[in-house]
């Protein structure tokens, strides 16, 4: 008996751990439209952090033609710990494909966690991400206007604390359709 209750209690912390950190990983949703996210947090950071945007290379979507998404702060030193980017084809269904990264930064959301697709993408470590690596590929795949949204978890500066209050929600950033008429291309 005095063998199973330090078993016991090692099996129970774990079980804690892997509750504490459910969210170290990715998002497990598709996007995340309004703040305070309760079920992440019990508190909010006051005041809350601001500045993030989407911006990206091309002012239209083109079909089956992939542009570079950023996400940025008017302070360049601010960093992310987690992220989660989502597209959206005339505001309701997803809308074209994110690239994972090279650095394998960023990742789909897992299928376990929710069916998003490849309209949606977010970390896959909790560790500082500076603004130059919340670079994103993305590639719409019909037609239409999209918008595209960002949630940051933005890092807090200590290293072992839990910085998941610091939750930022960018604006919208429309994306208009390109258009096609008689073989030539308009915006």
């Amino acid at each position: 008996m005095k063998q199973i209750l330090p078993m016991v209690g090692l099996l129970f912390s774990i079980v804690l751990q892997q509750t504490a950190n459910a969210h170290s990983f990715g998002s497990p949703r598709c996007e995340i439209t309004s703040l305070p996210v309760t079920e992440m947090s019990a508190s909010v950071a006051n005041p809350a952090p601001t500045g993030w945007q989407i911006n990206s290379t091309g002012a239209h979507a083109w079909p089956g033609r992939a542009m570079t998404l950023r996400v940025t702060n008017t302070d360049p030193a601010k960093q992310a710990r987690g992220v989660l980017v989502w597209a959206r084809r005339n505001g309701s269904s997803p809308s074209g494909s994110f690239q994972p990264d090279a650095a394998g930064l960023f990742q789909w959301i897992p299928t376990a966690l929710g069916n998003c697709g490849e309209a949606s993408i977010s970390h896959t470590g909790r560790q500082p991400k500076n603004q130059a690596q919340l670079t994103f590929e993305w590639t719409p795949d019909a037609v239409g206007t999209s918008i595209v949204r960002a949630f940051i978890i933005e890092d807090c500066g200590a290293p072992e604390a839990d910085c998941r209050a610091w939750q930022a929600l960018t604006p919208v950033h429309v994306i208009p359709g390109a258009v096609f008429v008689d073989g030539l291309e308009s915006p």
